[in-house]
Protein backbone atom coordinates (compact mmCIF):
# COMPACT_ATOMS: atom_id res chain seq x y z
CA UNK A 1 0.00 0.00 0.00
CA UNK A 2 1.25 3.70 -0.81
CA UNK A 3 3.41 4.97 2.28
CA UNK A 4 1.89 8.03 4.03
CA UNK A 5 3.75 10.92 1.70
CA UNK A 6 2.52 9.25 -1.35
CA UNK A 7 -1.18 9.79 -0.12
CA UNK A 8 0.09 13.13 0.99
CA UNK A 9 0.76 13.58 -2.55
CA UNK A 10 -2.24 12.34 -3.66
CA UNK A 11 -4.47 14.74 -1.42
CA UNK A 12 -2.70 17.19 -2.46
CA UNK A 13 -2.87 16.60 -6.22
CA UNK A 14 -6.82 16.24 -5.33
CA UNK A 15 -7.10 19.41 -3.59
CA UNK A 16 -5.30 21.24 -6.65
CA UNK A 17 -8.11 19.75 -9.37
CA UNK A 18 -10.64 20.99 -7.17
CA UNK A 19 -9.10 24.30 -7.16
CA UNK A 20 -8.81 24.34 -10.83
CA UNK A 21 -12.08 23.42 -11.18
CA UNK A 22 -13.14 26.35 -9.48
CA UNK A 23 -13.89 25.11 -6.01
CA UNK A 24 -13.05 27.14 -3.38
CA UNK A 25 -11.14 25.46 -0.35
CA UNK A 26 -10.66 26.79 3.32
CA UNK A 27 -7.26 25.83 4.50
CA UNK A 28 -9.47 24.20 7.44
CA UNK A 29 -11.25 22.35 4.53
CA UNK A 30 -7.82 20.88 3.01
CA UNK A 31 -5.98 20.66 6.51
CA UNK A 32 -9.34 17.93 7.40
CA UNK A 33 -8.70 16.46 4.11
CA UNK A 34 -5.17 15.31 4.65
CA UNK A 35 -5.96 14.17 7.91
CA UNK A 36 -8.63 11.83 6.55
CA UNK A 37 -6.26 10.53 4.05
CA UNK A 38 -4.24 9.25 6.95
CA UNK A 39 -6.51 7.87 8.91
CA UNK A 40 -7.18 4.61 7.58
CA UNK A 41 -3.41 4.30 8.80
CA UNK A 42 -3.86 4.93 11.63
CA UNK A 43 -4.47 1.04 11.73
CA UNK A 44 -1.55 -1.41 11.26
CA UNK A 45 -1.18 -4.99 10.21
CA UNK A 46 -4.49 -7.82 10.40
CA UNK A 47 -6.49 -4.48 11.95
CA UNK A 48 -6.42 -3.29 8.35
CA UNK A 49 -8.88 -5.69 7.59
CA UNK A 50 -11.47 -3.02 8.96
CA UNK A 51 -10.12 -0.01 8.66
CA UNK A 52 -9.13 -0.72 4.85
CA UNK A 53 -12.63 -2.49 4.41
CA UNK A 54 -10.52 -5.52 2.99
CA UNK A 55 -13.05 -8.15 1.85
CA UNK A 56 -12.09 -11.16 3.76
CA UNK A 57 -12.47 -13.72 1.35
CA UNK A 58 -9.83 -11.54 -0.36
CA UNK A 59 -6.90 -12.10 2.62
CA UNK A 60 -5.73 -15.42 1.30
CA UNK A 61 -4.45 -13.27 -1.27
CA UNK A 62 -1.12 -11.38 -1.90
CA UNK A 63 -2.34 -8.41 -2.90
CA UNK A 64 -5.53 -6.99 -0.82
CA UNK A 65 -7.91 -3.94 -2.19
CA UNK A 66 -9.72 -2.24 -0.41
CA UNK A 67 -13.69 -3.19 -0.87
CA UNK A 68 -15.29 0.31 -1.90
CA UNK A 69 -18.69 -1.25 -1.83
CA UNK A 70 -18.06 -2.01 1.44
CA UNK A 71 -17.29 1.07 2.60
CA UNK A 72 -20.16 2.94 0.73
CA UNK A 73 -22.76 0.31 2.17
CA UNK A 74 -22.20 1.80 5.41
CA UNK A 75 -21.42 5.53 4.98
CA UNK A 76 -22.52 6.50 1.74
CA UNK A 77 -24.86 8.44 3.68
CA UNK A 78 -22.33 9.89 5.83
CA UNK A 79 -19.75 11.06 3.11
CA UNK A 80 -20.56 15.17 3.95
CA UNK A 81 -17.30 16.81 5.04
CA UNK A 82 -13.85 16.73 4.47
CA UNK A 83 -12.49 13.77 6.83
CA UNK A 84 -14.93 11.14 5.53
CA UNK A 85 -13.82 12.22 2.00
CA UNK A 86 -10.51 12.06 2.64
CA UNK A 87 -10.79 8.83 4.31
CA UNK A 88 -12.32 7.72 1.30
CA UNK A 89 -9.74 9.21 -1.25
CA UNK A 90 -7.11 6.93 0.86
CA UNK A 91 -9.03 3.91 0.19
CA UNK A 92 -9.74 4.91 -3.68
CA UNK A 93 -5.88 5.34 -4.19
CA UNK A 94 -5.27 2.05 -2.34
CA UNK A 95 -7.98 0.26 -4.67
CA UNK A 96 -6.41 1.66 -7.61
CA UNK A 97 -2.74 1.14 -6.80
CA UNK A 98 -3.06 -2.88 -5.95
CA UNK A 99 -5.41 -3.87 -8.72
CA UNK A 100 -3.67 -1.46 -11.51
CA UNK A 101 -0.32 0.12 -10.42
CA UNK A 102 1.18 -2.92 -8.58
CA UNK A 103 0.79 -5.37 -11.74
CA UNK A 104 2.86 -2.85 -14.32
CA UNK A 105 5.60 -2.55 -11.92
CA UNK A 106 5.93 -6.54 -10.72
CA UNK A 107 4.48 -10.03 -11.10
CA UNK A 108 3.95 -12.38 -8.41
CA UNK A 109 5.10 -15.95 -9.48
CA UNK A 110 4.81 -19.16 -7.54
CA UNK A 111 8.07 -21.80 -7.90
CA UNK A 112 7.29 -22.86 -11.62
CA UNK A 113 7.61 -19.02 -11.97
CA UNK A 114 4.31 -18.73 -13.10
CA UNK A 115 1.87 -15.45 -12.15
CA UNK A 116 0.45 -16.20 -8.77
CA UNK A 117 -1.92 -14.43 -6.78
CA UNK A 118 -2.30 -16.73 -3.36
CA UNK A 119 0.20 -15.75 -0.98
CA UNK A 120 0.65 -19.07 0.29
CA UNK A 121 1.87 -20.54 -3.04
CA UNK A 122 4.26 -16.95 -3.96
CA UNK A 123 8.04 -17.63 -4.43
CA UNK A 124 9.00 -14.97 -6.41
CA UNK A 125 8.23 -11.52 -7.68
CA UNK A 126 9.47 -10.10 -11.01
CA UNK A 127 10.65 -7.14 -11.07
CA UNK A 128 9.92 -5.33 -14.50
CA UNK A 129 11.52 -2.43 -13.96
CA UNK A 130 14.98 -4.45 -13.93
CA UNK A 131 13.73 -7.54 -15.50
CA UNK A 132 14.74 -8.84 -12.09
CA UNK A 133 13.45 -11.76 -10.04
CA UNK A 134 13.89 -11.49 -6.41
CA UNK A 135 12.61 -13.66 -3.75
CA UNK A 136 8.82 -12.61 -2.27
CA UNK A 137 11.03 -12.49 1.27
CA UNK A 138 13.51 -10.23 0.28
CA UNK A 139 10.83 -7.99 -2.29
CA UNK A 140 9.04 -6.13 0.91
CA UNK A 141 12.23 -5.03 2.77
CA UNK A 142 14.22 -2.22 2.81
CA UNK A 143 16.50 -3.14 -0.24
CA UNK A 144 13.50 -2.89 -2.31
CA UNK A 145 9.64 -2.36 -1.65
CA UNK A 146 9.96 -0.72 1.83
CA UNK A 147 12.82 1.09 0.85
CA UNK A 148 12.08 2.77 -2.61
CA UNK A 149 9.18 4.65 -0.28
CA UNK A 150 12.28 5.99 1.50
CA UNK A 151 13.78 6.92 -1.62
CA UNK A 152 11.41 8.97 -2.73
CA UNK A 153 9.97 10.94 0.30
CA UNK A 154 12.49 13.89 -0.46
CA UNK A 155 11.52 13.75 -4.13
CA UNK A 156 8.08 13.84 -3.36
CA UNK A 157 7.85 16.02 -0.41
CA UNK A 158 10.32 19.00 -2.06
CA UNK A 159 8.53 18.05 -5.64
CA UNK A 160 4.78 18.94 -4.11
CA UNK A 161 5.70 20.96 -1.29
CA UNK A 162 4.15 18.87 1.05
CA UNK A 163 3.46 19.71 4.80
CA UNK A 164 2.20 17.60 7.85
CA UNK A 165 -1.09 18.21 8.34
CA UNK A 166 -1.91 19.57 11.62
CA UNK A 167 -4.03 17.66 14.26
CA UNK A 168 -7.37 18.59 15.20
CA UNK A 169 -9.11 16.85 17.97
CA UNK A 170 -12.49 19.03 17.43
CA UNK A 171 -13.27 17.02 13.91
CA UNK A 172 -16.21 14.55 13.82
CA UNK A 173 -15.63 11.31 12.70
CA UNK A 174 -18.30 9.07 11.02
CA UNK A 175 -16.05 5.95 10.76
CA UNK A 176 -16.70 3.66 13.27
CA UNK A 177 -13.66 1.59 12.54
CA UNK A 178 -10.87 4.10 13.50
CA UNK A 179 -10.14 6.54 16.14
CA UNK A 180 -8.90 10.09 15.36
CA UNK A 181 -6.33 10.26 18.06
CA UNK A 182 -4.08 7.92 17.13
CA UNK A 183 -3.68 10.20 14.11
CA UNK A 184 -1.78 11.74 17.00
CA UNK A 185 1.23 8.76 16.22
CA UNK A 186 0.78 8.93 12.48
CA UNK A 187 1.63 12.46 12.29
CA UNK A 188 4.45 12.08 14.78
CA UNK A 189 6.23 9.24 12.16
CA UNK A 190 5.33 11.34 9.03
CA UNK A 191 7.54 14.15 10.72
CA UNK A 192 10.01 11.91 11.59
CA UNK A 193 10.18 10.65 7.87
CA UNK A 194 10.02 14.16 6.74
CA UNK A 195 13.16 15.00 8.90
CA UNK A 196 15.28 11.97 7.53
CA UNK A 197 15.21 12.16 4.23
CA UNK A 198 17.53 11.18 1.80
CA UNK A 199 17.87 14.08 -0.87
CA UNK A 200 18.64 12.77 -4.41
CA UNK A 201 17.87 8.93 -3.35
CA UNK A 202 15.30 8.39 -6.01
CA UNK A 203 17.91 7.60 -8.64
CA UNK A 204 18.29 4.35 -6.80
CA UNK A 205 14.80 2.90 -6.79
CA UNK A 206 14.84 -0.96 -7.08
CA UNK A 207 10.85 -1.59 -7.91
CA UNK A 208 8.92 1.74 -8.98
CA UNK A 209 9.35 3.84 -12.13
CA UNK A 210 8.53 7.56 -10.79
CA UNK A 211 7.32 8.82 -13.75
CA UNK A 212 4.84 6.01 -14.18
CA UNK A 213 3.99 6.50 -10.34
CA UNK A 214 3.41 10.35 -10.79
CA UNK A 215 1.58 9.75 -13.89
CA UNK A 216 -0.36 7.04 -12.40
CA UNK A 217 -0.97 9.42 -9.18
CA UNK A 218 -2.11 12.30 -11.32
CA UNK A 219 -4.84 10.45 -12.95
CA UNK A 220 -6.46 8.95 -10.04
CA UNK A 221 -6.40 12.13 -8.32
CA UNK A 222 -7.93 13.38 -11.00
CA UNK A 223 -11.05 10.70 -10.86
CA UNK A 224 -10.92 11.26 -7.37
CA UNK A 225 -11.21 14.81 -7.90
CA UNK A 226 -14.15 14.43 -10.13
CA UNK A 227 -16.10 11.67 -8.46
CA UNK A 228 -15.98 14.46 -5.13
CA UNK A 229 -17.42 17.20 -7.66
CA UNK A 230 -19.87 15.19 -9.09
CA UNK A 231 -21.07 13.60 -5.98
CA UNK A 232 -20.47 14.61 -2.74
CA UNK A 233 -18.92 18.35 -2.27
CA UNK A 234 -22.11 20.06 -2.85
CA UNK A 235 -23.47 18.33 0.10
CA UNK A 236 -20.83 19.07 2.29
Amino acid sequence: MPGYILHLTEAKTIVKELQLEGYSLSDEWVNAFYLGNLLPDTKIKREKITSHFWNPESLIRQAIAPDLDRFFQKYRSQLKGPLILGYLSHLHLDACFVNSFWPSMWLFLDEEKNPETLQEHIRYAWLKVSNKEIPVKDFFSSAYYYGDYSRMNAYLLNKYRLNVPVYDSALDCPVEEVHIDDLKTVLEELQYLCDTVQPGAEKELTVFDLPSLERFIAGTAEEMADLLLKEYLLQS
